[in-house]
């Protein structure tokens, strides 16, 4: 938060604002925590903005890449809960995005790294296990084909084989294709927010798409989850969570 504060001095992007402009510390957490990858509870902070003018925006350009924005725009449109979007923030994406906007239709299924939530967190001793995660903690993708509850399921594991829920519905069904294609894929913990938030906002993952088979023979893969199947398998035959989770 220091470093994001002296930016903001430096650039002279806190000038005219008073003490009574009460959207600033809430544009401030947004960036702070979008900068990390914690992308629902920034699109909650976002929310409580009164009234959005040039300033607002211009804020948000210089604190945040094109790719951020465009991923937060993916999760808003595409992996919230209607309880969490009941405030549109369209215009803003519309003004801080413009034609880049045209990217949002096909972004999962093109996107090759972004930050997302880990969903189903409150079954079992998922919230648990996930509490204690550090960031950067490697975590297994696992397609669940069979699953009767949606064939597209993505159940996300710790490095020792315990389920901490799934990817999003809406999110797994762009992934699953390109999973059952062989592309390579990994993630890792971004940040895990506290218990004053929802459970389905607090475990954020850093997702990476690499290589189909074929592109492998010719490119060493950039990055490599090593796990043991006997841990894995072990820690699933014990677990006590429920491996299939309707309604997610």
């Amino acid at each position: 938060m220091h470093d994001l504060l002296a930016q903001l001095l430096s650039q002279g992007l806190l000038d005219g604002w008073g003490d009574t402009d009460f959207d600033l510390p809430h544009l401030i957490k947004a960036v702070a925590l979008l900068r990390r990858g914690v992308i629902p509870a920034a699109l909650w902070e976002l929310r409580q903005v009164e009234r959005w003018g040039e300033r607002h925006l211009k804020l948000l350009k210089a604190c945040l890449g094109q790719d951020i924005l465009l991923n937060a725009l993916a999760e808003d449109h595409w992996g919230a809960f209607s309880w969490e979007n009941q405030r549109s923030l369209d215009l803003m994406w519309g003004a801080l995005l413009g034609p880049k906007i045209a990217h949002l239709h096909d972004y999962y299924a093109r996107a090759t790294r972004f930050a997302t939530r880990v969903v189903g967190v409150e079954h079992g001793e998922r919230w648990a296990r996930a509490k204690g995660l550090k960031e950067g903690t490697p975590l297994l993708l696992v397609p669940e084909p069979a699953n009767p509850y949606d064939p597209n399921a993505i159940h996300v594991f710790t490095p020792t084989g315990g389920s901490i829920g799934f990817l999003r519905r809406s999110l797994a069904a762009a992934l699953a294709p390109r999973l059952a294609a062989g592309t390579a894929a990994s993630a890792r913990v971004a940040y895990v927010l506290g218990e004053t938030y929802p459970l389905d906002q607090r475990v954020n993952i850093h997702v990476e798409l690499g290589l189909t088979p074929g592109q492998v023979a010719e490119t060493k893969p950039s990055y490599q989850v090593s796990v043991s199947c006997s841990v894995f398998l072990n820690s699933l035959a014990s677990t006590s969570a429920p491996l299939l989770v309707p309604g997610r």
